[in-house]
């Protein structure tokens, strides 16, 4: 786990996907359909094969703890993802994930960002 290791979903162009492994041994694939409004195609983890149109809310300490860092993918803090579809929102609540310990995009992993100098 690499500390500082993150992805603003609204940068990250669409068609991009992003592979992100938690603490708990699960992994999420997550395809980018529109970046601005951080709609993604999701499967894996709680979803299983299934593909579940979802908006990734961002990053939090865990559930209900600490401020959300909107849009963020980050490794350490828990991803918080909401449903599209009005059948699938009514059935589950939100999903926030273990932390997570690994991102890739398009099956590159994704380093820590350098300070800006």
């Amino acid at each position: 786990m690499k500390p500082g290791a993150a992805v603003l979903v609204d940068e990250v162009p669409a068609d991009t996907e992003l592979t992100v492994r938690t603490a708990s041994g699960s992994e999420y694939e997550l395809y980018v359909l529109d970046p601005e409004a951080r709609s993604v195609m999701i499967s894996g983890g709680v979803f299983g094969a299934h593909h579940v149109v979802a908006t990734v809310r961002g990053s939090v300490l865990g559930p209900d703890v600490g401020p959300l860092h909107c849009g963020w993918i980050k490794v350490g803090y828990s991803l918080e993802i909401t449903f599209d579809s009005a059948t699938y929102s009514r059935l589950h609540p939100p999903v926030c994930t273990s932390p997570v310990v690994e991102i890739l995009k398009n099956d590159v992993k994704v380093e820590p960002r350098k300070p800006a100098s």
